[in-house]
């Protein structure tokens, strides 16, 4: 019987969030999506926001700042805002990094509430809209996809987890190998055995 190969377990996958998300300003923050714990909210220097690997590089560590209801994402390599292009209200918009405060550099972060599988498995960043959040465009979390604002539907390429920078990265768990069986083997006449 072959052995069934074991999914890869991620940080914080599967367990519920606070319902209420509420950052330490002393503390640097990485972003992942729900999809893939090990991918995070990553910055460049052009100031394109994407998808990518955790490496702990300074693109990829926030503070997080918190006025009211609304939260900000600055990034710590250029000390730059997280904000919508244009701050426009559009679908499909991309999201960017600007050192300027824009009216769309602030957020709201809730609990998914949605039934299925993300129910309060992560939160929704929600833009300036109130009907649109943060979204990896395409669905997956494929390093260099980048991030848009879309309009809400609490799938997985929508819904974060928002974790201390230092926190040690869970290494996901290889697949096992099917057994193969191993054929037995048959004595043959005229053959001696040492």
């Amino acid at each position: 019987q072959p052995v069934q190969p074991v999914q890869p377990v991620q940080p914080q996958q599967g367990v519920e969030v606070p319902a209420q998300f509420v950052p330490d300003p002393n503390t640097d923050y990485r972003v992942v999506t729900a999809i893939n714990a090990s991918k995070a909210l990553t910055v460049a220097k052009d100031g394109k926001v994407t998808i990518n690997d955790f490496t702990g590089d300074a693109g990829q560590k926030f503070k997080i700042y918190q006025n009211g209801t609304k939260f900000a994402f600055v990034v710590q390599s250029n000390n730059s805002g997280l904000c919508v292009f244009q701050d426009s209200k559009d679908t499909s918009i991309p999201v960017l990094a600007d050192p300027r405060q824009h009216g769309s550099s602030w957020f709201e972060i809730s609990r998914n509430s949605a039934q299925g599988q993300w129910l309060n498995k992560g939160y929704v960043i929600k833009t300036h809209t109130g009907d649109k959040a943060l979204d990896i465009k395409t669905g997956n979390a494929n390093n260099g996809n980048p991030i848009q604002q879309f309009t809400i539907h609490n799938g997985g390429n929508q819904t974060w987890l928002i974790v201390p920078a230092s926190q040690p990265l869970q290494q996901p768990v290889q697949p096992v190998q099917p057994v193969q069986p191993v054929q037995p083997v048959q004595p043959q006449q005229g053959v001696e055995v040492p």
